[in-house]
This record gives C-alpha cells, structure tokens and sequence, in this order.
C-alpha cells in the first residue's frame, strides 16, 4: 500500500502503474493510509453528539486522539467537548496536549483559557456548601 501511494505520488505522470495504483486506491480501500481513519472516526463521534449520546461521542473522540496522538486537532475536539459537558479537569487535560502539539494555533489558546477560567470559578471538590 505505502509502494502505491509513493507511486501515485512520485511516479512518472504517464507510466501504466502509476493509473494502476492511482485506480487502486481511488475505491477508498486504503483509506487508513490516506488519512481518512481519523476523521471517520471523528465524524462518528459527531454523528453520537448529534443524536444526544454526549458520553459516547467524548469517548469516541478521546479513542480518535488517543489513536492518533500526534493529531493537535483531535485533541482540541476532545478539550471543547469535555468542556461542553462541564469536564473541565479533562478539558483541561486536553487543550494541554493539543497546545504542545501545536503552541501556534490561536483556537486551542483561546480554549484553554476559558478552561482555566472554569477551573478557577469551580467550587473545589468536597468543599462545604454553606451552613
């Protein structure tokens, strides 16, 4: 599969393998190699968001980045969902990962600050609620 793209990719514009594997990977049969694995499994899991299972779609995406952990952007869709649901520890967690992976990306620092915002207006856990 890896001989097919580097072929389709670098090989002669003309040359008869070349449309071999060009035709050989069109079908969507190595999507995995193209790609495409995160992402359909990241439309899963807003597919799960969508139809009101908000714990399924987290969990999908948090297998999606833990797959592909080098993906800042599967991290960030991880913080922003757990952050939807009040996870901010995890958000947290997340948004921290993604900023490594990719310091530049002005979305992911915004994200992160409003985690941090949460985090300093959360009541601590245990903490009395009056008396």
């Amino acid at each position: 599969r890896g001989d097919s793209l580097r072929l389709v990719i670098r090989g002669d514009l003309w040359e008869p393998r070349r449309w071999g594997a060009v035709a050989d990977l069109a079908p969507g049969r190595h999507r995995d190699l193209l790609g495409y694995a995160f992402y359909d499994r990241v439309n899963q899991a807003f597919d799960r968001l969508e139809t009101d299972d908000p714990e399924g779609g987290l969990h999908q995406l948090r297998v999606a980045a833990a797959d592909h952990p080098d993906r800042a952007i599967g991290w960030y869709y991880v913080a922003r969902e757990a952050a939807a649901q009040g996870r901010f520890d995890l958000a947290r967690e997340a948004i921290s990962t993604a900023r490594r992976l990719d310091p530049e990306q002005v979305l992911f620092a915004e994200l992160e600050r409003s985690v941090a915002t949460a985090l300093d207006r959360s009541p601590a856990i245990g903490t009395p609620t009056g008396s």
